[in-house]
């Protein structure tokens, strides 16, 4: 009785990782496009260190958390699908069946795993007439520059 309330409790705690969005496409598709994330770097240790040496170790931090998640969630996650950032503690991963959501959702050191955001960028609209070719000068354009100013190279 107590592993029967074990294991629905950690079912439980696997499928509350899982957004609705998920859910609602695998319902609907079988498959789902992913974004997990994991948990974070611990960065509070790097405060203390040089400002020089600061940045080095935050990247060398990042990089070595990335490649630890990936390490870990190796076991579940085919690296053909997934792709890994080491900026954010994340991966998105496409076409992933709800049995490997479920895998997914169960390690430790995943935060949650919610459907992508898909952000389109918009085309920059250009007007022609008030475009400056190389080279021309006019009233838009500012009459200064590193030289004009004095500024040192």
């Amino acid at each position: 009785m107590k592993v029967a309330a074990v294991l629905s409790l950690s079912a439980a705690v696997a499928h509350a990782k899982v957004s609705v969005g998920v859910l609602r496409s695998l319902e609907t598709t079988g498959t789902s496009d992913v974004l997990i994330s994991f948990v974070g770097a611990d960065l509070e240790s790097l405060a203390e260190s040089k400002h020089e040496d600061r940045r080095q170790a935050v990247y060398d931090a990042l990089t070595a958390h990335s490649a630890t998640t990936r390490t870990e969630s190796a076991s579940v996650l085919d690296s053909a699908d997934c792709e890994h950032f080491w900026i954010a503690p994340a991966a998105i991963c496409r076409g992933l069946t709800k049995e490997k959501i479920d895998q997914v959702a169960r390690l430790p050191n995943v935060k949650s795993v919610a459907f992508p955001d898909n952000v389109q960028l918009i085309e920059p609209v250009l007007n022609e007439e008030l475009s400056v070719k190389a080279g021309e000068v006019n009233a838009t354009v500012p009459q200064w520059g590193v030289t004009t100013t004095g500024a040192p190279d």
